[in-house]
């Protein structure tokens, strides 16, 4: 952080080498465009050299850079000049959270499409703080400390809002891992 607010360009590099793709799934989660995730991470390593000479770490810069990421990604959603294009690109996607996708029968592929569809409606039905924490979690890898730091919330509210997300997905694709298992 130091070699950074002197201006030191490989220090910077070494920071965005090492955090591009992290911030760039937690902004893809919330936008739900690719390319809209990369613009927002772009525009907030372009902010921190900008002002690197006030930059200020005191949670390390992993948590740090998340949590401007966030809040970037916020602000771009609440002016909304990305609110209707991520869901068009979600629906046509059919973004999922951990479904693999590979060559299977036209059954089962219709079966993996509808379901592909049924967690990305249920994900962006989330409220947004569940959301943002089943994906720091489970995608990132983040401890609930983590998390907590990041979006300054206690751990053990963190754990709720995990719950939340996981009940609600239970609840969604009932059905489909009930067929699932009957399938299988």
């Amino acid at each position: 952080m130091a070699r950074v607010r002197d201006g030191d360009e490989q220090a910077f590099e070494a920071i965005f080498h090492a955090h591009y793709d992290a911030l760039r799934a937690v902004a893809q989660a919330y936008l739900r465009s690719l390319a809209n995730a990369e613009e927002i991470v772009d525009e907030v390593f372009l902010s921190l050299w900008a002002r690197r000479a006030q930059w200020s770490v005191r949670h390390g810069i992993r948590i740090y850079l998340i949590g401007a990421t966030r809040n970037r990604c916020l602000n771009a959603v609440k002016r909304g000049r990305l609110e209707h294009q991520v869901v068009a690109e979600a629906e046509r996607e059919g973004v999922a959270l951990g479904v693999a996708a590979h060559v299977a029968a036209p059954d089962e592929a219709v079966r993996m499409r509808d379901l592909r569809l049924a967690i990305g409606r249920t994900l962006a039905a989330l409220p947004e703080r569940p959301r943002t924490v089943l994906v720091l979690h489970r995608q990132q890898g983040l401890s609930f400390a983590e998390i907590g730091v990041a979006l300054g919330i206690s751990p053990r509210t963190v754990e709720v809002h995990l719950a939340r997300a996981v009940r609600a997905f239970r609840v969604a694709l009932a059905g489909f891992l009930s067929v699932m298992m009957i399938v299988r």
